[in-house]
């Protein structure tokens, strides 16, 4: 594009570049398709490392409360979708699939990051985890309990240094730093018994592929719109599962979500 005659033009015109380059607008449409679907989005929501000094920024976190029991000794269920959007498309993101470490069963739900929080009542200590078996209509939610094959690792090939090459994997360290810190600030007094779900999302702008091996040992690859990533991000953690949505997808993963707070509710 030429220049114009004009410069007030011209400077709109580098800004709109600028900002369709950067990851803004990404993240701007993350948060809009959420507000579609009637939840409550944070934009930029910050959050304090466990450090208690270092200040960090989660992209979008979208926020949703399910079917909960009018009953104050019945767990209200909170969500929070938590994202870290990635707007460079030049390299592909591919997920590795073949480790079977899990049964795709209630144990995908144990690895998607919840906490129980309660005052006294008849679960007892506010400190135990939540059985995902007082759950109802886990099983029909696309997003907390899923039966396809997930991926044990995410890298960028063909990056021309390792911060390249670590793009993907970073950004699911993010996401799940995001989810800890943000964990810690709604971890305030409460008046009746939570069940807090979050769920990280990374929303790449990248093509997405899937890899395994066939029966005779060769590489397989298959364009993908989303992958449920289990990984273990630091020595020692537990499990923890994250979906990688190509942002092509999006929709689909809104009404996924919005699915998910809707079907899921307290026995």
């Amino acid at each position: 594009m030429g220049q114009s005659s004009d410069p007030e033009i011209d400077l709109l015109a580098y800004v709109k570049k600028s900002l369709e380059e950067s990851g803004y607008p990404l993240e701007m449409r993350v948060a809009a398709a959420f507000r579609s679907q009637g939840f409550i989005t944070d934009s930029a929501r910050y959050y304090v490392e466990h450090d208690g000094k270092t200040l960090r920024e989660i992209d979008v976190v979208a926020q949703g409360s399910g079917r909960n029991s009018p009953s104050p000794h019945k767990p209200w269920l909170y969500f929070a979708f938590v994202i870290e959007c990635k707007a460079g498309r030049d390299k592909p993101w591919v997920a590795f699939l073949g480790d079977d470490r899990f049964a795709r069963d209630e144990d995908v739900f144990d690895s998607i990051p919840h906490e129980f929080l309660s005052d006294t009542n008849e679960y007892g200590d506010p400190n135990n985890a939540f059985a995902s078996s007082d759950l109802r209509g886990l099983h029909a939610t696309k997003l907390l309990y899923s039966i396809e094959p997930y991926a044990y690792s995410i890298a960028v090939p063909g990056g021309q240094n390792d911060g390249a090459k670590a793009a993907a994997y970073n950004a699911v360290r993010q996401v799940s730093a995001g989810v800890d810190g943000l964990a810690r600030d709604f971890a305030a007094a409460v008046t009746r018994p939570q069940l807090r779900i979050f769920v990280p999302i990374v929303v790449t702008a990248a093509p997405l592929f899937t890899c395994r091996l066939d029966g005779r040992g060769e590489l397989q690859l298959a364009r993908a719109d989303r992958v449920l990533l289990v990984a273990r991000l630091r020595p020692a953690a537990e499990l923890t599962s994250v979906w990688i949505v190509q942002d092509k997808s999006l929709g689909d993963l809104v009404a996924d979500a919005r699915q998910t707070v809707e079907k899921l509710y307290v026995a």
